[in-house]
């Protein structure tokens, strides 16, 4: 007798094989938004950690000089984590009050997340980041006789402020 053959092969027909794609697909976009939203909190924690260590170099500066840095050559260098920071448009803001003594340093990280860092109120987040919001925090505005004010970096030209480095 002869064996007659399988009307049913064994093996995936392509709807299955099309519905396992799909299936892979979809895990691996929901992988890369949870990847995402990691990466600009780490991105977002290193910009803040940035500026809390700012702000203890600024406290020494202030210990040596006798007051908050209130010109460039004052300002010490803050050794940025600059893989985390916005490098698209001017990210980083240095205002001084002389009037006052206080300063306050903006900065804006790579997910768009902005931060000041006040000697008054500290470390707060903000939705934005300018040169005019960071010198609010010290009761002044960007270029106010009265004030000193700096741009950590130049999107015009790509370069770091020294203060920055």
């Amino acid at each position: 007798m002869i064996a007659s053959k399988n009307p049913r092969a064994s093996g995936f027909t392509i709807v299955e094989l099309l519905i396992v794609i799909v299936v892979i697909a979809i895990l691996a976009a929901i992988t890369i938004v949870a990847f995402n939203g990691v990466q600009n909190r780490a991105l977002d924690s290193t910009v803040a950690s940035d500026l809390s260590s700012a702000g203890k170099r600024i406290q020494m500066a202030k210990v040596d000089l006798g007051h908050y840095p209130q010109v460039l050559s004052e300002i010490p260098s803050l050794a940025l984590s600059k893989g985390a920071w916005d490098q698209e448009a001017n990210n980083a803001y240095f205002c001084h009050n002389t009037d006052t003594g206080e300063y306050a340093l903006g900065a804006r990280s790579k997910s768009k997340k902005a931060y000041v860092l006040s000697s008054i109120s500290g470390i707060t987040e903000r939705t934005g980041i300018s040169a005019a919001a960071t010198c609010q925090h010290v009761g002044k505005n960007w270029g106010d006789p009265g004030t000193y004010n700096t741009t950590g970096f130049t999107s015009s030209n790509s370069v770091w402020a020294a203060w920055t480095n």
